[in-house]
């Protein structure tokens, strides 16, 4: 799980020592002394408490501490990394165009939401958007698919995504924002 070899893991062994061999092999990021002062706080306290660790490696532990009674305390370490890819997947589906992969209205108005709370007096925000005419006539003279494949996907979001700047905002029903732009005539291009 954490690489440890059998000489560093054997029983008997210092926490501290099998935080720093986790250092050295780059599972580790914390302070050792921090972490165990911490982890006595928590013990101390007679409470369970979780900590989250994310390795170096991409790895997401879930470290369920429960204090035992007389002193001590019981370690769980659970490998979360794929529940973890899955809660960001679907909250990357919830707020964009599974077609497009383009931020959909709802990422849109938080963002817009968001801007509009910062932005202020004297700064610029644009709000550009796009009507292709006709092209619900292609989708019915052609059908979805067709429709999805010439237009929205491959023709028109890719143009749009790749000609807006890092800042610009896009969604799949084509509005445009961009925020604290300093040259707003250019939001246009």
């Amino acid at each position: 799980m954490y690489g440890l070899s059998a000489e560093i893991a054997r029983p008997g062994r210092y926490l501290r020592d099998l935080l720093v061999h986790r250092i050295q092999t780059g599972n580790f990021s914390e302070d050792p002394d921090d972490y165990i002062a911490r982890l006595k706080d928590g013990i101390a306290e007679g409470a369970t408490f979780t900590n989250i660790a994310n390795l170096a490696d991409n790895r997401v532990f879930s470290i369920v501490n429960r204090p035992i009674a007389g002193g001590g305390w019981l370690a769980t370490h659970e490998d979360i990394t794929e529940r973890r890819r899955s809660e960001q997947q679907i909250a990357h589906m919830a707020r964009h165009d599974t077609l497009t992969d383009l931020p959909n209205r709802i990422l849109l108005r938080e963002t817009l939401e968001h801007e509009l709370k910062r932005v202020s007096r004297g700064e610029c925000l644009a709000v550009l958007c796009l009507d292709l005419n006709q092209f619900k006539s292609v989708n019915d003279a052609l059908g979805h698919p067709a429709g999805d494949g010439l237009g929205t996907r491959s023709a028109v979001a890719q143009r749009r995504y790749g000609a807006l700047r890092r800042q610009g905002r896009q969604a799949r029903h084509l509005p445009v924002l961009r925020a604290r732009d300093e040259h707003p005539h250019e939001s246009a291009t």
